[in-house]
């Protein structure tokens, strides 16, 4: 017995033998050939070497880039809270009268908060000599930075003539003057250049702060 059963691509002829399974008659049907498995390729030693070199590189340089970034901020940062410092004696002087002062520890990379002084007439230099205060001051409370140094600068950040290297004072009265200085504040990492100058006004107190290069004599 013969059956034929049609599609829309071809005809495939099937016999019927006894009560075996149909098969397709290969002599009458079209041969399919097998597609062969494509071989996988691999990676050999050389290319897996260059490879690990080329990871090595970039990640050498985003080290770099990252390092370079983290100093940066620590730089911003320390030079936000002595601003901050500044800015709120300055405030708290024109708010209560007294005037106040704000200390930079230049030896441990430290800053003060708002230190009163009861008379405006020791103000800028605050009556004060090392790590102690005069008798109408409260006591100090430091405040630590990260990986910065603070140095006593001009306003272009170039060194004074005779610097100061331990404690350095920042006045601020209830009229509204103050101490006329800078003081500048770079990454202590070798090779980083940015840095900020914080400056402060005589005459009318306010606090300014620009960032610069600092090419080891000037911040340009």
């Amino acid at each position: 017995m013969q059956i034929t059963v049609k599609s829309a691509m071809e005809s495939k002829v099937f016999k019927m033998v006894d009560s075996k399974r149909m098969t397709p008659n290969l002599s009458e049907a079209p041969c399919l050939q097998q597609v062969p498995m494509s071989k996988q390729a691999g990676f050999t030693l050389v290319e897996l070497l260059v490879v690990l070199a080329i990871l090595g590189v970039l990640m050498s340089i985003a080290g770099g880039s990252w390092s370079s970034m983290r100093a940066d901020e620590q730089v911003r940062a320390a030079a936000g809270k002595i601003r901050g410092a500044m800015t709120a004696s300055r405030l708290k002087a024109l708010a209560t009268g007294q005037s106040q002062c704000v200390g930079i520890d230049m030896a441990n990379e430290q800053i003060s908060g708002s230190i009163w002084e009861n008379d405006d007439q020791l103000v800028p230099n605050c009556m004060m000599t090392g790590a102690t205060v005069d008798a109408y001051s409260v006591a100090i409370l430091w405040e630590t930075t990260e990986n910065v140094d603070l140095v006593d600068s001009l306003t272009d950040g170039s060194a004074p003539a005779s610097p100061e290297t331990g404690y350095k004072w920042f006045g601020f009265t209830s009229r509204g003057t103050a101490t006329a200085s800078s003081v500048l504040v770079k990454s202590n990492y070798a090779g980083e250049t940015f840095a900020m100058v914080i400056t402060v006004n005589g005459v009318t107190g306010r606090v300014r702060m620009r960032e610069c290069v600092y090419n080891g004599t000037v911040c340009n």
